[in-house]
């Protein structure tokens, strides 16, 4: 997680997840520019480490004076990267911030989508599930996940992801000083949400 301060595709069927029938892997990431803001030199720095990381989906908040701020890359969607980064920033910042920058992925997934960190978990999930039993992957706030395959029903394999998925956020908040850990409750980046479940063929 970086904060600053001044100092694919598989042929599985869908199982109702109110997301699109096929969920694509991350494929490259092209940035666009949101905001123009002078930064501090610090910020400076950070924004080319963002701009230039191009993985997955990803959002850089500034305050407004360009002091302060925070980034995230590499996530599942760009609504939990701008919501991630938006809230490091405001803690570091202790005011509203700016949203500065975003990356987006270059192959244009849907929504939601696999970035290439979590491509190995999701592709074995599928993978070591036999055919006609059920795989599920969750997510949290974080950009953490959960997996869970091979259950004969797809409320049992939905129910196991998010329990992987709640161990992964427990070990992030673990980590977390106490204003972060507060910070991230309200914003509820710890819960977490079934993306994909599947029966394979």
């Amino acid at each position: 997680m970086r904060t600053f301060t001044l100092c694919l595709t598989w042929a599985v069927l869908l199982i109702n997840t109110g997301f699109a029938v096929a969920l694509d892997e991350i494929k490259g990431g092209v940035f666009q520019q949101i905001s123009e803001i002078e930064l501090s030199t610090k910020g400076e720095q950070e924004f080319r480490k963002f701009r230039s990381s191009r993985n997955g989906y990803g959002a850089m908040y500034v305050s407004p004076d360009g002091v302060r701020g925070g980034w995230r890359d590499n996530m599942f969607s760009l609504q939990s990267a701008e919501l991630l980064a938006k809230t490091i920033c405001e803690v570091n910042a202790k005011v509203e911030c700016v949203l500065l920058g975003r990356i987006v992925p270059r192959n244009q997934p849907g929504e939601v989508a696999i970035p290439q960190r979590a491509q190995s978990d999701f592709r074995k999930a599928i993978r070591e599930t036999r055919s006609q039993r059920f795989a599920a992957f969750a997510i949290h706030g974080l950009g953490g996940w959960g997996w869970a395959n091979n259950f004969n029903t797809v409320e049992e394999a939905r129910e196991s992801a998010i329990l992987n998925c709640q161990a992964s956020a427990a070990r992030e908040r673990a980590k977390l000083g106490r204003e972060r850990r507060a910070a991230f409750d309200r914003a509820k980046l710890f819960d977490c949400k079934v993306i994909h479940s599947v029966q394979k063929r």
